[in-house]
């Protein structure tokens, strides 16, 4: 276990090696994606897990966390849903949606405007520490198409 400058503590156990800089997720190298849909940049900063999510109630719940960044580059409105995203787990879970506390970072987005925010899936079976890839897929725009990407959380 190594304390970096930043103050992010990384851990290496065997092949994988995670970062963490609070007590309740452990987030993942390599475990990001960019890419570009007709002039709309989106990529996702990161991916945290956890099994100890605080809830109101003081139950604990398991948690999958995804930044997004969405930056539009065209001359025009874009319109994108990644707020709508639909969550796959090599545990077999599947979730709908974002659930509670996620960021509305969908819609339309002007010219030049970036938008960065986070969604959460709260896991029904829980065991977020035994995730090896996650599947996200969301309306990217107006016209039906659909972004899908794998992000491998032990590589």
């Amino acid at each position: 276990m190594t304390t970096l400058p930043n103050g992010v503590i990384e851990t290496t156990v065997g092949n994988v090696t995670t970062y963490s800089n609070d007590k309740i997720y452990t987030y993942y190298k390599g475990a990001n994606w960019e890419g570009n849909h007709d002039g709309l940049k989106t990529e996702v900063v990161h991916i945290a897990l956890t099994d100890k999510y605080p809830l109101k109630d003081g139950k604990l719940a398991s948690v999958v966390n995804v930044k997004f960044k969405l930056h539009n580059t065209t001359q025009g409105k874009f319109t994108t849903y990644p707020n709508q995203a639909q969550l796959i787990t090599s545990t077999g879970e599947k979730i709908e949606s974002p659930t509670f506390k996620s960021e509305n970072i969908g819609g339309e987005i002007d010219k030049g405007v970036t938008k960065e925010g986070i969604l959460y899936f709260q896991l029904e079976k829980g065991n977020a520490d035994k995730i090896n890839w996650i599947q996200l897929f969301w309306p990217v725009s107006d016209n039906g198409t659909e972004q899908r990407i794998v992000l491998y959380l032990n590589e």
